[in-house]
């Protein structure tokens, strides 16, 4: 997600009105990023055989929407949800009003978040005929230097609330509930209801995709002036001479706009003329299916 809006970001005009938006969004998204990192540091304790950890777990409910955990640790024991989130406090909890407090500002209730995730959890392990597995739930302030005060105390919450050194002293070696190929036909299950979240940008920051500036851009100097001279691309601005610039914009177009490529869009996202050039470029970075191109993601991101 932070590369996709990176890229939406350096393809829109600067005037663009939606651009405070995504700038917001892309803040929140590095933050959570930054926090989920901090937190798989402490996990590192964890790494052993018997324990499984899977991020960014996105379930159907039954009722046919969506939950998503940010970490999910399964043991033969217990099913661990961590709701990680990387505040910058101060921040109070008001137990009266459940409410999420800094500097006046409500935040969203991480502790409902989190209980919710565990509800939805347990509908899908009784669906899985696994409803005597037992589950937890926690909230991960993921920066130590962050204090969270609870007021009134509230043991409940208390008892939910972590700090990433806390999270391995919390998955414990109790009484055994799967056997170690039952938990590991569960994970593989578990692996394949995933459905990862692909935000669709256009809709959401409400862009039309026909301002999105096309072209190449150039390595160098960041303009897209680029244009092709002999066997690679020479930049307009700075003279600059490159001849992988256009992985960069292949990258671009998948992530914007999905895929297969055609020729005729490619000629049209990269401002090229010739056909005989577009079809070789494709041919090196992708497989063909018909008049349709499949991009090579990894060989973009190696090259770009």
């Amino acid at each position: 997600m932070i590369e996709k809006l990176e890229i939406l970001l350096s393809r829109l005009p600067a005037s663009h009105p939606s651009i405070p938006l995504i700038e917001s969004e892309l803040q929140r998204t590095r933050a959570g990023f930054q926090g989920e990192k901090d937190v798989d540091y402490h996990l590192r304790e964890l790494n052993r055989p018997g324990i499984f950890i899977l991020h960014d777990l996105r379930l159907k409910t039954t009722t046919g929407s969506f939950f998503q955990m940010d970490t999910l640790i399964l043991t033969e024991s217990c099913a661990t949800i961590l709701e990680i989130k990387n505040y910058a406090g101060p921040i109070t909890y008001d137990t009266h009003t459940r409410q999420l407090i800094r500097d006046h500002e409500v935040l969203s209730n991480p502790f409902l978040q989190a209980r919710r995730q565990q509800n939805h959890l347990q509908n899908l392990l009784l669906n899985e005929h696994l409803s005597h597995f037992p589950t937890k739930a926690f909230v991960i302030i993921a920066n130590p230097r962050t204090r969270l005060v609870v007021e009134p105390p509230d043991e409940k919450i208390s008892q939910m609330l972590l700090y990433p050194s806390e999270v391995s002293s919390k998955i414990t070696s109790s009484s055994k509930r799967l056997t170690g190929t039952e938990l590991s036909r569960f994970v593989t299950r578990l692996n394949k209801l995933n459905r990862p979240f692909d935000m669709d940008l256009f809709s959401h920051f409400k862009i039309e995709p026909t301002v999105i500036i096309k072209g190449i851009r150039c390595p160098q100097c960041g303009t897209f002036e680029i244009q092709r001279e002999y066997s690679g691309w020479r930049c307009r601005s700075c003279y600059s001479k490159s001849k992988s610039a256009h992985f960069q914009a292949l990258y671009d177009y998948s992530l914007l706009f999905g895929q297969p490529l055609t020729v005729k869009k490619t000629l049209d996202f990269l401002q090229m003329t010739s056909r005989f050039t577009a079809q070789r470029l494709l041919s090196k970075v992708s497989h063909r299916d018909g008049y349709r191109y499949y991009l090579n993601l990894s060989v973009l991101k190696q090259h770009k």
